[in-house]
């Protein structure tokens, strides 16, 4: 049974990524491939022994749809979303197929792996999990195939920025496909849609998006990252936890103590630009969640545990992207929940959590925004979206902004990511964290990994 614990050490840890990330080779700029993960996945890191797996999976499909296709990619299989649940969406039931190409071909309870996701990946982790747990492939699996899950900035209670983006405030539906027009046409990709119906290039064309019916209902990635989302799967139980498994959240942060008052927070001095719009927005409000009753027991615990005044101002801090009140640990279920990360060994089964700058190794005040994590820490985002460009705009305009077709900048750029000239390089994106402290992240973690058995 699952409470059988893990017999051998665990050798492989794969990297999830989040929202409109990309796999290994997805992402290709005039100078060469750019990983999403950096120094996570850069062969002068010290891995402490761990062989570390890139996954790429659907950079807007729904946690379900990715922890298939992020399962089929470990394994080496076609990808199957299930017959069930494929019927109930609208699309179909098979995705892209890795037979003869998987990432860890022998996965077993006897060869598990620790999983790490940044941002929407961590909630990933945890869906692939569950889907293990209940053998949903009919393959034998079970939830100790997962020695670890580690969530880096993860919206495990969801994020209040996706109502921003276009997410509806009372039903977390997502109501602007356009917004996706404007990153389709930057950041040339693969999409991973075409269980939807969707080629890539159809992803540029609002219309084709609308038809497609991926954004109609709850099974894609900004629903399943709105606070209605999250409470869905955190409060009927589904993603409760494992007990022989290891939970860890790193929480990051670019915000300050407030200085008109001392219950509200305000972006600090190192906010990347890109992220002040939506840093803004967090800091500035309390999370409201609407209800259509509080009839059920689970929508009175989800109401108490939102409200709990001493989390108020933990909905307002935030990296940029997710508050740290979504990031610690995930509310609702049975989660036990085990405090900061210490030298002392972890217990499994419980929740953990450390601030990224603390796993670093850095000066605890240092700002560590969502994409600090990844290649986004880089010029590159600055590069993809320089603060003229129509998504720039329409964040500091709020919805009356015009979303006019951005010509991609990416052509000609050349991502410089030598250590050397890296400190100067992240002044003008207003970034703190150099390539140095990354690495030093990614090292402390998998020396952390390496360590549970």
């Amino acid at each position: 049974g699952s409470m059988r614990t893990h017999l051998a050490k665990t050798r492989h840890v794969a990297l999830v990524h989040g929202l409109l990330g990309w796999g290994p080779g997805q992402l290709v700029l005039p100078s060469g491939a750019v990983s999403y993960w950096e120094t996570a996945v850069d062969s002068r890191t010290d891995t402490s022994g761990l062989t570390v797996l890139e996954a790429g999976v659907g950079p807007i499909s729904s946690q379900h749809d990715r922890a298939c296709e992020l399962y089929a990619q470990l394994r080496g299989c076609r990808t199957d979303y299930g017959e069930e649940h494929s019927a109930l969406h609208g699309h179909e039931r098979w995705g892209p197929d890795f037979t003869g190409r998987g990432l860890h071909p022998d996965w077993c309870a006897e060869q598990p792996i620790h999983l790490v996701g940044h941002s929407a990946g961590g909630n990933t982790s945890r869906t692939l999990q569950r889907l293990l747990a209940d053998d949903f492939w009919s393959e034998g699996t079970e939830s100790n195939w997962v020695t670890s899950v580690t969530c880096l900035a993860s919206p495990l209670n969801g994020s209040p920025a996706v109502y921003m983006f276009g997410c509806d405030e009372a039903t977390g539906l997502f109501r602007w496909p356009r917004m996706l027009n404007v990153f389709s046409r930057l950041l040339p990709r693969n999409w991973i849609l075409e269980h939807w119906g969707l080629s890539d290039t159809d992803v540029a064309y609002p219309s084709r998006l609308r038809s497609s019916g991926i954004f109609a209902g709850t099974d894609n990635l900004a629903y399943d990252l709105s606070i209605q989302g999250c409470s869905r799967i955190n409060y009927s139980g589904f993603l409760d936890d494992f007990p022989s498994t290891y939970y860890l959240s790193c929480v990051s942060k670019c915000t300050a103590p407030g200085t008109s008052c001392s219950n509200c927070a305000t972006p600090s001095r190192d906010c990347r630009s890109f992220f002040l719009p939506s840093c803004r927005y967090m800091c500035s409000r309390r999370v409201r969640i609407k209800h259509r009753n509080h009839s059920t027991d689970a929508d009175h615990r989800l109401h108490q545990e939102f409200y709990r005044p001493d989390l108020d101002l933990d909905w307002c801090h935030n990296d940029g992207l997710v508050p740290i009140a979504s990031q610690r640990y995930p509310f609702g279920g049975s989660h036990s929940i085990g405090g900061e990360l210490n030298s002392e060994q972890p217990e499994q089964g419980r929740w953990y959590y450390t601030n990224a700058t603390d796993l670093a190794g850095v000066q605890p005040n240092l700002s560590w925004d969502h994409a600090d994590f990844t290649v986004l820490r880089s010029p590159l985002l600055s590069l993809a979206f320089p603060a003229n460009s129509s998504i720039c705009r329409f964040l500091r305009c709020g919805r009356k902004g015009s979303l006019a077709p951005t010509r991609a900048p990416l052509k000609d750029v050349e991502l410089n990511t030598n250590e050397k000239s890296d400190p100067d390089a992240d002044a003008e994106s207003g970034g703190t964290v150099t390539r140095c402290m990354q690495r030093s992240f990614y090292e402390r973690l998998y020396r952390h990994l390496s360590g549970l058995s």
